[in-house]
């Protein structure tokens, strides 16, 4: 089992103030750390409620011989974008240093950014292979 929490885009990774919250230290936004706790009790509850292995059937009801199982079910929360950190002179290493910090402390879920997602679906589109022949991106 994997469970998926999908954001907007333009969804802050950091809190819109001003100054850092101290020297060099930005505060995560709530969108962000809320999806994470919506994702962790959705988790919790599916490991809760269900028994190790569930069998599946198909949209008929008739048994697949499939099955899933939870022993610690995956959680993504796919949120933001990392141009949030652009500046005119390139990335405020502040604020993107707070952003990963806090996603790289935390085991679950595993926090991607839009922009991230998309650099990964195209990096496997244009490095698989469609009958024999590279596949193209664009």
């Amino acid at each position: 089992m994997c469970f998926v929490e999908l954001k907007k885009h333009d969804t802050p990774l950091l809190k819109e103030v001003a100054t850092a919250y101290r020297t060099k230290c930005w505060v995560i936004d709530d969108e962000l750390t809320g999806g994470m706790i919506q994702v962790q009790q959705t988790i919790e509850g599916a490991v809760r409620d269900r028994t190790e292995k569930v069998e599946v059937d198909d949209k008929n009801g008739n048994p697949t011989n499939n099955a899933l199982f939870v022993h610690r079910p995956k959680g993504f929360l796919v949120v933001g974008n990392k141009n949030e950190f652009k500046t005119e002179h390139g990335p405020n290493i502040y604020k993107l240093g707070s952003f990963e910090l806090f996603r790289r402390n935390t085991t679950s879920p595993e926090v991607i950014t839009y922009d991230e997602l998309y650099d990964r679906a195209k990096h496997i589109v244009e490095h698989s292979e469609i009958d024999g022949q590279q596949a193209d991106a664009n």
